[in-house]
């Protein structure tokens, strides 16, 4: 009984306390990373998931958000995420308006400073490249396709 009583009054000290809590508390990291996402599409009206590095062999950027306007989610690989911030958001924007349709094979040099064409994305790449896409939606019922960028067509000027 005394050995009972010892354990109990340990236990409510604050640094037992605060260590047993630590130890038997579940931070559900998933649904943290959906707050995030959610607010970042509430914000601007999409969330850009980057993965790999900034080399143009690894990157990759991946949409989160087309979807919910109708629009199929966009992969792009290859490019910086600068870059792909760039191309993304004035991609969102020209769909929104209806300058830019948003199918494989459609081409849309007139809008950019390079060529850009659309592709499919098989199913097995989709469930590997789109997993924050998923998160957010909570399904796989969503289209996608690769955006593919050519080289910079147009001098841009520094001003």
């Amino acid at each position: 009984m005394l050995v009972m009583e010892t354990v109990v009054s340990l236990y409510k000290t604050p640094l037992i306390y605060g260590i047993m809590t630590m130890l038997f508390q579940f931070e559900n990291g998933l649904e943290i990373q959906k707050t995030r996402i959610g607010a970042e599409v509430l914000r601007s009206g999409f969330y850009i998931d980057h993965t790999g590095d900034e080399t143009p062999t690894t990157s990759q950027h991946s949409t989160v958000g087309f979807h919910r306007i109708g629009l199929p989610e966009i992969v792009v690989r290859g490019v910086s995420l600068d870059c792909a911030q760039q191309v993304l958001s004035g991609l969102y924007l020209a769909a929104q308006i209806g300058l830019a349709e948003l199918t494989k094979g459609n081409h849309l040099e007139e809008l950019f400073d390079r060529e850009v064409h659309f592709t499919s994305v098989s199913p097995a790449v989709k469930k590997s490249d789109f997993l924050a896409a998923r998160l957010y939606h909570g399904n796989w019922d969503f289209d996608v396709l690769e955006m593919c960028l050519g080289k910079t067509t147009k001098i841009q000027l520094a001003s």
